[in-house]
């Protein structure tokens, strides 16, 4: 299925312009919607887990930082709120502040709820192991 198909699967609109845009190990884009709106697409041809974690893992972050709504999620694409970082130039100073604020946070357990990645590098997720063993 294209990108312009999952897009519309997902939320019912279609392509008005869809601009490339540099990132690693997925083709992404900027596209403006026949709302007029503009979304943040990852997507990949290879079906798996991955965006669809991404996701979930941002809206888990977004509890807490502010990260891009998440609109949409399957096993080809992620689409996401467009945040237009022209408009706050402090705006990776807030961000490494919020995140030196969330690694604050401490626990009894290391883990999450589900294996992951960070970039082609797996992380293996020991949900309730003791950080002392």
């Amino acid at each position: 299925m294209s990108i312009e198909a999952h897009i519309e699967q997902h939320l019912g609109l279609s392509i008005i312009n869809k601009q490339s845009v540099s990132t690693g190990l997925f083709s992404a884009y900027q596209v403006t919607l026949s709302n007029g709106n503009t979304v943040f697409v990852k997507y990949q041809s290879h079906p798996n887990q991955q965006l669809i974690n991404e996701g979930r893992e941002l809206a888990l972050l977004g509890r807490t930082i502010h990260t891009p709504t998440v609109l949409g999620s399957c096993e080809h694409c992620l689409i996401l709120e467009w945040i237009d970082t022209t408009q706050n130039a402090n705006m990776q100073s807030q961000m490494g502040l919020a995140l030196a604020n969330l690694h604050q946070n401490t626990g009894d357990y290391f883990g999450f709820e589900f294996d992951n990645k960070i970039g082609k590098t797996p992380q293996p997720d020991g949900v309730g192991q003791n950080i002392d063993n």
